[in-house]
C-alpha cells in the first residue's frame, strides 16, 4: 500500500503539483491527499471515500484509478487487518 502512495506523490511532484492543486480540482481536501500518499486511510471517514479518493486522485494524474482501488481493495496477508479492523468489536465491549 505504501507503493500506492509513492505512486501517487511520485506523480504528483513530476507534474509539479501541489496539494492545494489538486485540491482545487478533485474538491478533496489536502489533509485527505496527504494521508493517501503516506498510506494513512484511518483518517479518512470510511471505505467508499478511501476508494472514490484514490480513484479520482488517479485518474486526475493519468494513472489507472480502477488498478489503484484494485490494489487496496486485494491487500496481501500482511495487510488486510487494515481493512477489516474496523468492522470488528474487541471481544468483551458492549454498546452501553
Amino acid at each position: 500500500m505504501a507503493e500506492l502512495g509513492e505512486e501517487l506523490r511520485r506523480e504528483r511532484v513530476r507534474r509539479n503539483l501541489t496539494f492545494k492543486d489538486v485540491e482545487q480540482v478533485l474538491h478533496i481536501k489536502t489533509t485527505y491527499l496527504e494521508a493517501i500518499e503516506d498510506g494513512n486511510y484511518d483518517i479518512i471517514p470510511g471505505q467508499v471515500y478511501v476508494k472514490g479518493f484514490i480513484r479520482n486522485y488517479g485518474n486526475y494524474l493519468d494513472l489507472d484509478g480502477d488498478r489503484l482501488v484494485k490494489s487496496i481493495s486485494e491487500p496481501s496477508r500482511g495487510h488486510r487487518y487494515l481493512f477489516f479492523t474496523f468492522c470488528y468489536k474487541t471481544e468483551g465491549s458492549s454498546n452501553s
